[in-house]
């Protein structure tokens, strides 16, 4: 296994295990040497991967944002745009949701720290940003055609993945993915047909 793997899986472990203890304890309870302990390593260590502990918090974005972009490359070239945009942010939705507790703990802490929306909103913004590359390569190469610029397209899209991700939080039972498609294709085919 390579540094750079070792390093990721570390990141991976601390952030897991921290949201772990949020969820146990609350996230206001636990401190940062608990999440050394935790993880068999020293207070220093966990420095060396987060700078403070709301940190970790931001790094359920990161970790999403990447997923995201990973995934795009393998779908670009064999599907059209709703459908590479139904798959990557449909499986993100799925990702987010199969850490359940530990993933509503992040996101609600989130929403409570003003340092922490704004830090966030940055990779909000990011990932808009991607969406609409994906528009505009879409429409340069001719395989989709729209009236709507592709800014307004992608905020849309984004206020959709965004909604269902806190209905998804907030009501059990709900299928993330299945509910995005839904919704994904009321806009994609317009609320008012003629």
């Amino acid at each position: 296994m390579t540094k750079a793997n070792r390093k990721r899986e570390l990141k991976e472990q601390i952030y897991m295990k921290a949201m772990q203890l949020f969820t146990e304890k609350g996230y206001e309870q636990v401190t940062v040497q608990e999440i050394a302990d935790a993880c068999d390593i020293a207070k220093g260590t966990f420095f060396n991967y987060f700078a403070k502990k709301d940190e970790i918090l931001l790094y359920l974005g990161v970790s999403q944002f990447d997923y995201f972009v990973s995934h795009l490359v393998e779908l670009e070239s064999h599907t059209s745009l709703k459908e590479q945009i139904e798959r990557s942010l449909g499986n993100l939705l799925q990702r987010f949701l199969d850490h359940g507790e530990i993933m509503k703990l992040a996101v609600l802490e989130l929403i409570k720290s003003e340092y922490l929306i704004q830090t966030e909103s940055k990779r909000i913004v990011q990932f808009q940003n991607h969406l609409i590359d994906m528009i505009k390569k879409a429409i340069n190469n001719g395989t989709f055609h729209s009236k709507w610029d592709a800014e307004l397209i992608a905020s849309t899209i984004t206020g959709i993945y965004f909604h269902t991700l806190m209905t998804a939080i907030m009501q059990q039972g709900v299928n993330p993915r299945e509910l995005f498609q839904q919704r994904l294709t009321v806009v994609w085919e317009g609320i008012c047909q003629r």
